[in-house]
């Protein structure tokens, strides 16, 4: 449904989207003594991807095809992209350092094999997930400045008169 009139413009549309990581670990075990266990890492799968493909809403008063209803879609095409982005920008960097930043973390040590791999996950989410922040907020950003009042103004000046 169109959004009440505030300001000179309604809500048109919507996007909901929503990023998921998936961690993977498989370690390599040692026994340093009788309590402690000496752990690297042998592989680690992450998985960056979108929670649920995303969802573009348009009012359902805008007409399928009408002048309004592609300038919306198109617009929340732009969100969509924003969010692809973003992912695409996480794998990259892990990509590119992720190597060398959990190898400086290794080796570790712990009293088991499942604390091991408890130790091993988590410091894999740790070097992760400031990567992963820092490009949603990008994305939000880019998300915010699309959708202030002077880009609905530009938006709904595109189709006068509907």
């Amino acid at each position: 449904m169109l959004g009440s009139v505030a300001s000179g413009f309604a809500a048109q549309g919507m996007t909901a989207s929503a990023h998921s990581i998936g961690y993977k670990t498989e370690v390599s075990m040692q026994p340093i003594s009788k309590d402690q266990v000496c752990t690297n890492l042998r592989a680690v799968e992450i998985n960056v991807a979108f929670a649920e493909p995303p969802t573009i809403y348009i009012a359902s008063e805008i007409p399928v095809g009408s002048c309004r209803y592609n300038s919306t879609l198109a617009h929340e095409r732009q969100h969509v992209s924003f969010a692809t982005e973003a992912s695409e920008t996480v794998v990259v960097d892990l990509q590119n350092g992720l190597g060398d930043l959990l190898a400086s973390r290794l080796p570790l040590t712990s009293a088991n094999a499942g604390e091991a791999q408890q130790l091993s996950l988590q410091m894999v989410k740790d070097a992760v997930e400031p990567v992963a922040a820092r490009h949603m907020a990008g994305e939000r950003l880019k998300n915010l400045a699309i959708d202030s009042q002077a880009s609905y103004e530009a938006l709904s000046a595109e189709c006068p008169g509907e």
